[in-house]
């Protein structure tokens, strides 16, 4: 058994984002006999059981990976992580319990473990390595929730974003929120949001209805993501996370949502992988952009 993965921990989102799904490579590689793929915002693991002779299969699966996903083999070696055997199960064992999150023992990676086992059954791609490893894994990470209390620590991604928004502009209490993206990231964040007393709150997503039913649930504003300029010039926050596979907050359109704000700054903080913002954001005058890597500040402190 190996696992082959990339993470917060050791390479930036713009490689993460390139590479997307490590089982591109895996389904071209003769040496993979079985295999699961793990994706999440802050990691994607390729979990998979080789042919005998280890080290060579091995380095026939990245040579795989890097063709599939046009990535230097030294680029990828260089912020790859391998485990092998026994390390293996210990691994998705400790990614199942929430240990290797951004957020420590947030809860959604368990359920994200299940859900990467069911597509790689679905696929016809696990066997019985990768079923005893995935079986075992998952409940490991009920028994960490259900015995210790990993769960009790009650940040979040989202929660963490307005910290990040806080730390720039101060207080928060008076500042108008748009959250861009209605799925589960979005709702984690207007919750969040609505858990510090924000009152003044906005929601863009790509469709309108949408919006305007979870802005009804929160009593906030609905837009469409037509209507993005107009909300991005009254918000003092922005923070997107949608499954867009491409930005959909360009930088001509921020240029124009800061044009008439007389020097009040904009805060974006974009949760998403790929990144709902595009870089030349941050250059532009008055605004500031974090993307995913920056909440890792904040894990010295949820540690």
């Amino acid at each position: 058994l190996v696992c082959l993965g990339l993470s917060h921990r050791t390479a930036p989102v713009e490689l993460r984002e390139r590479i997307g799904s490590l089982g591109v490579g895996a389904e071209r590689c003769p040496a993979v006999l079985e295999h699961a793929v793990l994706q999440t915002c802050y990691r994607v693991e390729l979990y998979a059981r080789l042919v005998a002779g280890v080290e060579d299969a091995r380095d026939e699966l990245v040579d795989a990976l890097s063709f599939a996903h046009d990535v230097s083999r030294e680029l990828l070696l260089d912020h790859l992580y391998v485990h092998s055997g026994e390390d293996v199960a210990r691994r998705l064992s400790r990614v199942a319990a929430g240990l290797d999150s951004l957020v420590l023992g947030e809860a959604e990676i368990l359920g994200q473990v299940g859900e990467a086992y069911e597509a790689g059954e679905a696929a016809g791609t696990v066997g019985p390595g990768t079923k005893l490893l995935f079986r075992t894994a998952i409940t490991a990470g009920r028994r960490s929730r259900a015995e210790t209390a990993i769960g009790a620590n009650p940040a979040t991604a989202s929660s963490m974003a307005l910290a990040l928004a806080e730390s720039a502009l101060g207080e928060l209490r008076d500042k108008h929120v748009l959250v861009v993206g209605a799925g589960r990231i979005g709702l984690q964040t207007l919750k969040a949001a609505e858990g510090r007393g924000l009152t003044n709150i906005a929601i863009a997503n790509r469709t309108r209805e949408r919006a305007v039913e979870v802005g009804t649930r929160f009593g906030g504003s609905a837009h469409g993501l037509d209507e993005l300029a107009d909300a991005l010039a009254a918000a003092d926050i922005a923070i997107t996370a949608t499954s867009s596979e491409a930005p959909i907050v360009h930088v001509d359109v921020v240029r124009a949502a800061m044009a008439g704000r007389r020097e009040r700054p904009l805060v974006l903080v974009d949760l998403a992988v790929p990144a709902d913002v595009e870089r030349r954001v941050g250059d532009v005058a008055g605004a500031r952009l974090f993307d995913v890597d920056d909440l890792r500040a904040g894990l010295d402190d949820t540690m």
